[in-house]
């Protein structure tokens, strides 16, 4: 082994104990992208404890199994891949039309969006129907006779 060769092994702890070598020889980056569809305003910033709430978990969880996250926007996708390797999507939000869903289905990878279902979309889908939801609610106070509904 050529003398620097040594030194990276030994510095490593081994070719085992270097994560790039790793991942190469596995072809995985025990990476996950969370891509966000949202794009931030004044009436929707980032900085809200929602969004950060949601974005804190999804690292949370996926740290704790050892992956690392890749936070990036719709603007990192091109030509069907990512600016960055991955071995899966998490994409948060679809888009007022869901250009998003094709948009990361073309990369090839697998993923998951987050939000609610619209019908069209190939992947799995983890949300909610706020609007179905809201209508149960109200359903439900007018049944018990309340008239006077707010929403907070």
């Amino acid at each position: 082994m050529p003398r620097r060769g040594r030194r990276v092994v030994i510095a490593g702890g081994g070719w085992g104990g270097i994560s790039a070598a790793r991942n190469l020889r596995l072809r995985r980056s025990h990476t996950i992208a969370v891509v966000l569809e949202m794009q931030p305003d004044a009436d929707r910033p980032m900085s809200e404890p929602y969004p950060l709430q949601l974005l804190g978990g999804i690292t949370q969880e996926l740290t704790t199994r050892g992956y690392s996250v890749l936070l990036t926007a719709m603007q990192s996708i091109s030509n069907g891949a990512l600016a960055m390797p991955a071995d899966g999507v998490i994409l948060l939000g679809q888009g007022a039309h869901g250009a998003a869903v094709p948009a990361v289905a073309s990369c090839g990878l697998p993923y998951v969006v987050w939000g609610a279902e619209k019908g069209q979309s190939q992947g799995v889908v983890v949300g909610s129907d706020n609007h179905h939801g809201g209508a149960c609610v109200a359903e439900r106070f007018l049944a018990l006779g309340r008239r006077e509904l707010v929403f907070l």
